[in-house]
């Protein structure tokens, strides 16, 4: 199995360093560094086909990471990028994905970083745990503003089933769902089928995901 080469860019060398022993422990190559998103660029430039995946902080100097994710994921769009950051804000979390990066993992969360990895490589989005909360509270906010009237639905589920999934987003079963919203549980897996049909997904995981990746809310 070919081993997944790293770029590790972060201002600060201590956490690069940590990162690599951590990263290598798990059998992935760490094969560059970088100290800002400029470098980061540099290295990619010079370094062509060698790296796979980018992990890359959200604040630096010089070039941050949300700009620097947005010109490689033009420039090299085989290239997966991670976000490993402190900032855990729906807005850092919605600029990061909007400029093409794959996974966003908090720093307090590196216990997840191997599978992250693991899962952009192949083709796949990851967030951790945390991260995930943060998009469901988000998600369920605009949930709640459409029930108010206060923001028109921009997305191909239908109202009702904006409101489903915002309770389905919370972990709530069919027959919790139902009693929130006064309907049956066959009512609830039969919205539940349809936006899976609709979406293209097999499973609720899936379901939530595809909305948050395809902004069919908000």
């Amino acid at each position: 199995m070919k081993t997944i080469k790293i770029l590790l860019v972060d201002d600060y060398e201590i956490i690069r360093k940590g990162v690599k022993l951590l990263l290598e422990s798990e059998a992935f190559e760490v094969v560059g560094e970088a100290a800002d998103g400029k470098e980061a660029i540099d290295y990619i430039k010079t370094h062509k086909n060698t790296v796979d995946v980018v992990i890359m902080d959200l604040v630096m100097p010089n070039m941050d990471g949300i700009e620097a994710t947005k010109i490689l994921s033009k420039t090299n769009p085989n290239i997966k990028i991670i976000a490993l950051t402190k900032q855990c804000e729906a807005g850092c979390i919605n600029k990061m994905l909007d400029m093409g990066a794959k996974g966003y993992i908090l720093k307090d969360e590196t216990n997840e970083l191997a599978e992250a990895i693991n899962s952009v490589n192949k083709g796949q989005n990851y967030y951790s745990k945390k991260v995930a909360v943060t998009m469901i509270e988000n998600l369920n906010k605009t949930v709640n503003a459409y029930k108010n009237g206060t923001i028109p639905i921009n997305s191909i589920l239908s109202c009702r089933e904006v409101e489903v999934l915002g309770y389905i987003a919370q972990g709530k079963t069919n027959k919790q769902v139902g009693m929130e919203l006064n309907l049956s549980n066959r009512t609830i897996e039969t919205h539940r089928r349809n936006m899976m049909k609709k979406l293209g997904v097999k499973n609720t995981p899936e379901m939530i995901r595809y909305a948050f990746e395809n902004k069919l809310i908000a």
